[in-house]
């Protein structure tokens, strides 16, 4: 349900729920000389660096990198089991001591630990286009280990957690992004944003941390190859977290598991609306659709739907 409407912008929440630092980042937002039609705050929308987290915001021709953020392709990934509550509640200790001791959290990377190692190598063995990925990149940043960043969990909201539906089958969902290498990259383009403004904006008036670049131009188009290889990382980490729990809770009770759903929501994508291709940058929102599954974690104390 939209509450308000402005000539640039809809507002998915009540005007006076939205935080005074927040409204005011939308307001400087709706100034941006790309915006296209409007943009969407969302009922969790809040201040963040670049523009509010929990936002949809359509540009013509332009990439924000900082709309996108720092941690390109973070989101949420979610698989439902065959296992009843009750039957996996006595291994409970066990699963998060094995969970605990073979995912880095923080800052933490995988070290050279038989068992961090195992686990990198039996995921990468399946899924070898990643590893090549991540070598051309390892190149470009020579002085950062990559590969140990994957199948970690970083810091902040990101969590694990074993949740049960109303059909009492347990659930593992999982939130996480891109990590260093992410961040890596997205600084990088803002960077770059910022020190090609004054060739790029050709005198537009483009408010303060929200330069852009030209989706034609030879830096957007880099900025997009990178995106697009940190929104595979990030999916790629998630599915090494979920390859090591799944084989964790398997070996405690035998047990089967669904397909994985997986979303982004912090990435650009180029879509259609009211007749146009314009690139939509979503930080902190995920694209709605029929025809997709989509994922709303909960906070520790709310649920989480599907």
């Amino acid at each position: 349900m939209i509450y308000y409407e402005f000539e640039k912008a809809k507002l998915w929440t009540p005007l006076e729920s939205i935080e005074d630092s927040a409204l005011d980042q939308i307001k400087t937002t709706m100034t941006h000389p790309k915006l296209f039609s409007h943009l969407a705050a969302m009922p969790d929308v809040h201040m963040g660096i670049g523009c509010t987290i929990g936002s949809v915001i359509p540009m013509k021709d332009a990439i924000v990198p900082a709309f996108v953020g720092v941690d390109i392709g973070c989101g949420v990934c979610a698989v439902k089991s065959d296992i009843q509550l009750d039957v996996l509640k006595p291994h409970f200790d066990q699963i998060y001591r094995e969970i605990k001791g073979r995912i880095p959290v923080g800052f933490s990377h995988r070290d050279n630990s038989r068992i961090h190692l195992g686990d990198l190598l039996h995921f990468t063995s399946q899924n070898p286009e990643i590893v090549e990925a991540i070598y051309i990149y390892q190149k470009l940043y020579p002085n950062k280990e990559i590969i140990p960043q994957l199948g970690t969990l970083g810091g902040g909201n990101h969590f694990i957690e074993l949740q049960v539906d109303p059909e009492g089958f347990v659930w593992i969902m999982i939130h996480s992004g891109s990590r260093n290498i992410g961040n890596l990259i997205a600084t990088r383009a803002i960077n770059q944003a910022k020190q090609m403004k004054p060739v790029y904006s050709k005198g537009e008036s483009v408010p303060a941390d929200m330069e852009y670049l030209p989706y034609t131009s030879q830096d957007g188009q880099k900025y997009l190859i990178d995106m697009e290889f940190a929104l595979n990382f990030a999916m790629q980490n998630r599915f090494l977290m979920m390859d090591i729990i799944q084989r964790v809770i398997s070996y405690e009770v035998p047990c089967t598991f669904d397909e994985i759903i997986n979303i982004h929501h912090n990435y650009a994508a180029k879509e259609t609306h009211f007749g146009e291709e314009v690139w939509v940058h979503r930080k902190g929102a995920t694209k709605a659709v029929s025809t997709e599954l989509g994922i709303i974690p909960g906070s520790m104390g709310s649920a989480s739907f599907i």
